[in-house]
Formats: structure tokens, C-alpha cells, sequence
């Protein structure tokens, strides 16, 4: 198994979930009355999310222009009662997810690090310090993007220390199929971590 250090990854920035307030305003410009709402509606909307869910992460703009994204890409805006209503439930659940996966991300980040990077030790240049955390970013996107049940299996065996029997009786799963889970996993995590590595040769 390639060594790597990894912390989940921050919060997606604007650039990743929808685009700048730049991006908006290009798409806004095209949908006059996607520019009128937002207009109307988007400072409001992210004065109540700043109140409910403070600065951030996630970035209250951020989800903003998520809101407004998602409406444009459901293409039939008319069918909907209420624009506002929508705007401001799908700015909600957007938050609430972020924090979630943010939660879940930062959850294992010390069971990560020491299970790829047992043997850093407290001696490290920084410039090894730094190729930890990226490896660690890697690490944990992998995870992330990675199908759940395969995720999950790899997690409670490789993290939280359960058997494979012990997840195959928990989730109503084979002995085989959790243990082809775990393998999946690593494999995936191994190579992008070799593919991390090829790039810095480069």
C-alpha cells in the first residue's frame, strides 16, 4: 500500500458547486428572469442562511448560488408555485448536506492519517508535511466519491476495527461480498495515490 497522508476535504469552493457570482451573473444575464429573482431574492436569501447557519463552512454565497443553479437546471421554473419557497428549501438542504458531509469527513481524519501515516513521525520537513495533507485530501476524496456500501465496509473494517463477518451480518451482505468491498477500496485508494505520485515525477 502506497504511504499517504490525507484530511477530508474542505469545503467545496465556488469554482466546484456552481460557479462564482461572476458565473451567475453571465447565466442570470441569459435568463432575464432568472437575473429578476435573483435580484430580488438572492440578498435576502443569504442574509437567512448567514442567521441560521453562521459564515461558514459552508459558505452562505456559495449556497446561494447553488440555489439558483439547481432551479435553472430543473428547466421547467413555471411549474413551481412558489420560486421563492423553492429557493429558500433548496438553499436549506444544500447547507444542511455540506454540513453533513463535513462532519462526516472530519469524523475520521485522525483514524486516516494514522493508518496511512503511522510512521510520519514528529520530524518531518515541511515539505513533507505538505505532501502528507495532500495525500490525505486524496485519501479522503477517494472515500467520498467512492460507492457506499464499498466506502462503508472500508471504514468499519480498516477504521472502526469490525470483523467482516460482523459488517456481512450487519448489513445483510456475503462474507465474500464485504471482504471484494474492502479490496475495491483500497484499490481505489492505492491508485490514486499512484497517480498522485506519477503527476510529481512528471
Amino acid at each position: 500500500m502506497t504511504e499517504a497522508t490525507a484530511s477530508f476535504p474542505k469545503s467545496p469552493s465556488r469554482s466546484e458547486v456552481g460557479g462564482s457570482a461572476a458565473d451567475t451573473k453571465q447565466v442570470t444575464a441569459k435568463e432575464p428572469w432568472l437575473s429578476e429573482l435573483y435580484r430580488a431574492h438572492s440578498d435576502e436569501l443569504r442574509a437567512y442562511l448567514t442567521r441560521q447557519f453562521g459564515n461558514g463552512p459552508p459558505d452562505p454565497d456559495d449556497m446561494v448560488q447553488q440555489a439558483f443553479q439547481k432551479l435553472l437546471e430543473r428547466g421547467d421554473h413555471k411549474s413551481i408555485k412558489n420560486l421563492r419557497a423553492f429557493l429558500w428549501r433548496t438553499a436549506r438542504n444544500l447547507t444542511l448536506n455540506s454540513k453533513r458531509n463535513n462532519q462526516n469527513r472530519s469524523q475520521y481524519d485522525f483514524e486516516i492519517e494514522h493508518l496511512y501515516f503511522a510512521n510520519k513521525g514528529n520530524g518531518s520537513s515541511p515539505a513533507r508535511v505538505l505532501e502528507v495533507k495532500e495525500q490525505l485530501r486524496i485519501i479522503s476524496e477517494t472515500l467520498i466519491n467512492m460507492p457506499e456500501k464499498r466506502r462503508t465496509a472500508f471504514v468499519l473494517h480498516r477504521i472502526d476495527g469490525l470483523t467482516v463477518s460482523a459488517i456481512a451480518r450487519r448489513y445483510g451482505n456475503t462474507h465474500a461480498a464485504i471482504i471484494k468491498h474492502i479490496a475495491r477500496a483500497a484499490s481505489d485508494i492505492d491508485g490514486a495515490l499512484e497517480a498522485y505520485a506519477s503527476e510529481r515525477e512528471t
